[in-house]
């Protein structure tokens, strides 16, 4: 996270002293420095504990540097090319969800680390140690010892739910545990879900009264009231989702040999939503009382759209769209992740970008194989606001079939007009959001100052490079461009624009309250309103102007039932969120895993080079998804083997 002035200072001397101390500690609580001179030093003066401070950020899990290990493609959204399929070390994510996770070592171990990823209980030790010798620093001026502390509180409580989101129960890692105590204080037993999720709203709350009501720029990303509220607001909504809301379905049985009751409370509580709804409206109103409102472009267009911006049907609020993502520090951004190493071949925007067609055989900062499947473009509205399976006026049957590149106004700027160049009918007269996240061949993107055609069938070169090299094309046919700045260039990395990651954006509370509302009490006006707020910004007609229609939706009226505006909502969120690595969590608290993730991935044959002969839908990867088991990441062997205390999640 950037600390005032530290970003570049997040891996440094407090980082180094400390983790080589707790390198050679084998149990995951146990992680107590064996020198405790070099504690203290840590804690000498202003200087040093703002390192300190900077360390304990840096446990939040870092998905944007890293697209091989990264937990924003768990999910069914996108996919990595299979020419990698046999390497056990690159895109775990796509491991997982083939059903290789494992005990020996599994991957995105929050617990005790290990499948590459860092132990979020040695980043809630780190908390402790912190909290437990802030006192000693001589020279803090005032103000500056009660937020620390509370920064540190929420970060705390922010890693306990994510380990509770990983694996339902878990140890509670309230006290910092002296290196000599006995084998029974170390060797603790898991909490019950409900004590869990208590613990940490408790501990957000006793932060949220010594943090600022919103950081000035210098100190973006570091936690304040808006983002200390928005996030308790969130782990409400979770704790009042059907995976941890009375989970008697799949874990009656899972018992905590403690007190030999089941870990996850058996009974649905109602009440839960209420409490996450009040908590969102409350994060709202902080958010608003700070000035954030959803993005809207303001800023210059690029020259080449000039002549298309004020006819086009998809432009104005495509750039709406594309850069409420990638502005960096833009009014929607409730909390981002800033420690965005441009340097950092293998992030999230590398492996999105197309590569620079004056060197196509130049890889750097840009691999183009992170790729979308076809599940995630059927999310995707038509103009209208509705799935295009909905839509009367869609030719849904036919959406395979080749047409001709259009030429009429809506299109401009996404195509250019060509008599000789083809597409399908499924990529035409879709919502803004379509045309500003996703990439089809023949469509354009902006890059390098330019318009840029896709070309995404075999040897095409999509950018500079082609399925011959080495793998790395947009195997399913599809890319994405919500993950790259349209300034971004390749070879150089002073030319990339950074942009920090967003953990929370203005539009996910809207969405969350909407869908808190609609649990809790159905379909009303106010359900409707948040809804239709972020409809507004992607250029979409509202819910009820929409779903009242009978000329245009199948099943007019949807939106007046619970289940209905369930799955609008649901769908909303699909389309709004997608590739931010929420879908992979929303699916698994609604306890669809069996719906969503035991389809394959599937796109367009991108081992042909003819149109005719490319658009043909291929499965390039099937998944596998079984439940109970795939809802938690296991507890490794080796932590179990450690701790007698310990029970594996069911299935394992």
């Amino acid at each position: 996270m950037k600390i005032n002035k530290i970003a570049n200072n997040i891996i440094v001397a407090s980082m180094l002293t400390l983790s080589v101390a707790l390198s050679n500690c084998s149990d995951y609580l146990n992680i107590v420095p064996d020198n405790i001179a070099t504690v203290d030093k840590m804690f000498e003066n202003k200087s040093k504990i703002m390192q300190a401070l900077a360390t304990c950020y840096t446990y939040i899990p870092d998905n944007f540097n890293d697209h091989y290990r990264t937990r924003l493609s768990l999910g069914n959204e996108t996919m990595f090319p299979s020419v990698y399929a046999n390497r056990t070390d690159v895109f775990i994510s796509n491991r997982v969800m083939v059903g290789d996770q494992n005990v020996d070592n599994p991957y995105f171990s929050y617990w005790n680390g290990g499948g590459y990823t860092a132990s979020l209980y040695r980043g809630i030790r780190y908390c402790n140690i912190f909290l437990n010798n802030i006192q000693d620093v001589p020279d803090l001026e005032p103000g500056d010892y009660e937020d620390y502390i509370a920064q540190v509180k929420f970060l705390k409580a922010y890693y306990h739910f994510l380990l509770i989101n990983s694996y339902g129960p878990i140890i509670i890692a309230d006290e910092e545990i002296d290196m000599n105590a006995p084998k029974e204080e170390i060797q603790q037993y898991r909490q019950p879900v409900d004590d869990c999720f208590q613990y940490v709203v408790n501990l957000i709350d006793d932060a949220i009264t010594d943090l600022p009501p919103r950081r000035i720029k210098t100190q973006f990303g570091q936690v304040d009231k808006v983002i200390a509220k928005s996030m308790k607001a969130k782990i409400l909504l979770y704790w009042a989702s059907p995976l941890f809301n009375g989970n008697s379905e799949y874990y009656s049985d899972f018992i905590d040999p403690a007190t030999k009751k089941p870990f996850f409370n058996q009974s649905y509580n109602k009440e839960r939503w209420l409490e996450a709804a009040n908590a969102l409206k409350e994060a709202i109103n902080q958010a608003h009382t700070s000035n954030l409102k959803l993005y809207i472009y303001n800023k210059p267009v690029f020259d080449f759209d000039l002549d298309d911006i004020e006819t086009s049907g998809v432009m104005k609020y495509a750039y709406n769209n594309r850069f409420s993502i990638v502005d960096p520090w833009n009014s929607e951004l409730v909390w981002g992740y800033s420690n965005v190493n441009p340097t950092a071949g293998a992030s999230i925007q590398s492996a999105c970008q197309v590569k620079n067609i004056e060197y196509p055989n130049n890889y750097q900062f840009s691999y183009n194989y992170m790729a979308a499947s076809q599940f995630i473009v059927d999310q995707f509205y038509t103009k209208h606001g509705v799935l295009m399976e909905e839509d009367k006026t869609f030719d849904y049957d036919n959406r395979k079939t080749i047409v001709g590149v259009p030429t009429d106004d809506y299109h401009k700027g996404y195509f250019i007009p060509d008599d000789q160049e083809v597409t399908v009918k499924e990529y035409l007269d879709r919502e803004p959001r379509f045309y500003a996240w996703i990439a089809t061949d023949r469509s354009l993107w902006r890059t390098y100052g330019m318009l840029y055609q896709m070309r995404l069938r075999f040897n095409q070169w999509a950018g500079g490079g082609s399925q011959a090299s080495g793998g790395e094309y947009y195997q399913t046919g599809i890319a994405i461009k919500k993950w790259v700045h349209p300034e971004t260039q390749n070879l150089f990395w002073e030319r990339i624009v950074v942009f920090p990651f967003p953990l929370i954006r203005l539009s996910d509370l809207y969405l969350m309250y909407a869908e808190a509302l609609n649990e809790y009490n159905g379909p009303s006006d106010e359900v409707y309103q948040y809804l239709d707020r972020i409809r507004e910004r992607a250029g979409l007609p509202g819910i009820k102007e929409v779903w009242s229609n009978p000329e245009i939706v199948k099943h007019p009226g949807k939106h007046l039932t619970q289940d209905g505006l369930r799955k609008i909502i649901r769908d909303e969120r699909a389309v709004e969120l997608s590739f931010e690595g929420h879908q992979y969590d929303d699916v698994r608290r609604w306890k669809m895993g069996d719906i969503y993730y035991n389809e394959p991935i599937v796109g367009w044959d991108s081992s042909k080079g003819e149109a005719k002969e490319f658009y043909v839908p291929v499965t390039w990867q099937n998944r596998d998804w079984v439940t109970p088991r795939d809802y938690f990441t296991p507890l490794s062997n080796s932590i179990l083997n450690q701790n007698p205390n310990l029970v594996q999640n069911p299935g394992w």
